[in-house]
């Protein structure tokens, strides 16, 4: 097991000097892989002031990913703008990173892939058309060897409303064993078997994270 260390966009609120130097402890630890989840939220009405605040401890994330040349994993909700404005101007980019739980437009995974980031996909891929619709076009267009399986739990179900009774629903909680499903829904987007999405988005994992892994 490997860890990611990083403070959400929505708890920097509770970040200062003194637990910004805790995080920094933590990220040097052995088997942390990533800074992350880090990026930006502007889904739920806040005050500008939060707002400023996401981009200040963004900022002091990517300068940390940075010094201690680990990737980096985006959260980013609503704010594709802001964030790709920052991090095209950052040089953490260099060290690559994931956008986690990409929910997008081809359009705005192609701005993610100039960068050098690669495609998180999970739960989001097995929800209605009426949902997925950007996501399942542009799943096309992203290159294999840039996308990264994952499965956002414990949310982000695949829709399930038409097997789980509404008050089971929302007890239920999503886990990796949703990943078969997800491989399956890339694989039929993309025109390929899914043992060529599973080997490629191992290999993705194991190349971004620098994981002591060999594939037999």
């Amino acid at each position: 097991m490997y860890a990611a260390v990083g403070v959400h966009p929505d708890e920097v609120g509770d970040l200062n000097d003194e637990r910004f130097e805790y995080l920094k402890s933590q990220c040097q630890k052995d088997k942390v892989v990533a800074v992350g989840e880090i990026g930006l939220d502007y889904h739920y009405k806040r005050e500008e002031q939060h707002r400023l605040k996401q981009h200040i401890w963004f900022i002091y994330q990517l300068n940390l990913a940075w010094k201690l040349k680990l990737p980096v994993i985006l959260h980013v909700r609503d704010a594709h703008k802001d964030a790709l404005r920052i991090l095209k101007r950052h040089p953490a980019r260099k060290l690559g990173g994931v956008i986690h739980c990409f929910y997008g437009s081809k359009e705005i995974a192609q701005q993610y892939l100039k960068l050098g980031y690669h495609i998180g996909i999970g739960g989001s891929v097995l929800q209605l058309e009426e949902r997925a619709q950007d996501l399942w076009g542009a799943i096309p267009h992203i290159p294999l060897e840039r996308i990264l399986l994952e499965t956002d739990a414990p949310f982000i179900l695949p829709y399930c409303k038409d097997v789980i009774q509404p008050k089971l629903l929302r007890r239920a909680r999503n886990t990796s064993l949703i990943l078969p499903a997800v491989i399956r829904k890339i694989a039929e987007l993309k025109g390929i078997s899914a043992d060529e999405v599973e080997q490629a988005t191992t290999e993705n994992t194991i190349r971004l994270f620098h994981l002591p892994i060999h594939e037999t």
